[in-house]
């Protein structure tokens, strides 16, 4: 298996097969647990993980006891404190039209000034010095991203010709499941010293269906980005799905992040919401503290906060959620079923238990007890 990197990029995988392999022969006792040979270097391009390269080669790991084990170095560095580490990846992901791409603009100029003008999104401290950041848009165009780069600057009191660590592209063209875009991408963080890779809007940049196997390409791509690039961190701005015609959104989930497995494989993903008014909620969760920070964005487009809490954001029960629908509008279970993508029999096995203790009426429409309607 590969992730996509050509040979030029990934290293003479044969040589190094060949290498270990001799240490194998040239042992004198049946060959050893890999625990008694020093293991390789990871081989980009050959396998995903060093547990399969190790069972490639016919070796198998052994585990380490906790007392034997040393701290990493900087296990406790962060590039926006309780929001954001190194080399992870992070999801904002939001509605159409809940000003992501505004956030997005806020964390480049951040993370490239080394916090210049204020916290991340005024709420989380930056604790890193400038980084080299490069941004693929492909929604918004050069005139758009212009105007809204002179606002953000202003807000944070940044001049242009100080960003010599920041790069745009907007580009309609990257597709990250073919190889030669995936080399391209590669040769532009090695060639820029890339730290900080923004993509936005995520779902532009593949053409593969939705669904975990056809993402699985894509997705171990980017996070073999982190794995090549040791100070890479990678920040993708993404869409929740679309609820069902008739269906209003309940509160946000991590469920409600377009193919499944984008909020599964990010290390922090950052649901935002869009309270009116100028106001946007955001729940930060996952491998980070839990947390709710309400900001309100000015007219010249930088973002204050107004209150800021802990919070846990978790996956609600399969019945939770057939009863936020149907209290935000759904009548069936094909409503409900557009509206969360979740199989019908599992809404059916739901609304069964959910009649069974009266939390819900007999028939049709879906509806609570005409008591608790009211």
């Amino acid at each position: 298996m590969t992730d996509g990197y050509s040979s030029s990029v990934s290293g003479d995988r044969p040589d190094e097969v060949a290498r270990i392999r001799r240490l194998v022969d040239e042992a004198e006792s049946p060959p050893p647990l890999w625990a008694d040979v020093a293991p390789p270097p990871p081989v980009p391009g050959f396998t995903d993980d060093l547990n399969a390269q190790r069972s490639a080669l016919g070796l198998r790991p052994a585990p380490e006891a906790l007392a034997d084990m040393t701290e990493p170095a900087e296990s406790d560095r962060w590039l926006a404190r309780s929001c954001l580490r190194p080399n992870t990846m992070a999801l904002v992901v939001g509605p159409r039209g809940s000003r992501k791409s505004y956030l997005r603009t806020d964390a480049a100029l951040a993370f490239a000034t080394g916090g210049t003008g204020g916290p991340l999104w005024s709420a989380f401290d930056v604790e890193c010095g400038p980084l080299r950041v490069l941004i693929l848009d492909e929604d918004n165009g050069p005139l758009e991203e212009w105007r809204r780069d002179e606002a953000h600057m202003a807000a944070r009191g940044i001049r242009r010709g100080d960003l010599t660590g920041l790069w745009r592209l907007s580009w309609s063209g990257l597709l990250l499941e073919r190889p030669a875009d995936q080399l391209w991408l590669v040769e532009q963080i090695e060639t820029l010293g890339i730290q900080l890779l923004i993509l936005d809007p995520l779902g532009q940049f593949y053409g593969v269906p939705e669904r975990r196997e056809d993402l699985m390409p894509v997705v171990k791509f980017l996070r073999g980005l982190l794995r090549r690039f040791p100070d890479l961190t990678v920040l993708l701005v993404h869409h929740v799905r679309k609820p069902g015609a008739n269906v209003k959104r309940a509160a946000l989930s991590l469920d409600d992040v377009r193919g499944a497995e984008w909020a599964d494989r990010a290390d922090v993903v950052v649901l935002v919401s869009d309270l009116g008014e100028g106001r946007l909620k955001l729940e930060v969760t996952k491998r980070v503290p839990p947390a709710t920070v309400v900001l309100e964005q000015g007219s010249a487009g930088g973002f204050r906060l107004v209150s800021m809490g802990e919070t846990a954001v978790e996956r609600s029960s399969t019945e939770d959620r057939v009863m936020a629908c149907i209290d935000a509008g759904a009548q069936s279970v094909a409503d409900i079923h557009e509206a969360l993508g979740i199989s019908e029999r599992a809404i059916w096995t739901a609304v069964a238990s959910l009649r069974k203790r009266g939390i819900l009426e007999p028939g049709t429409p879906l509806r609570r007890p005409a008591e608790d309607a009211s």
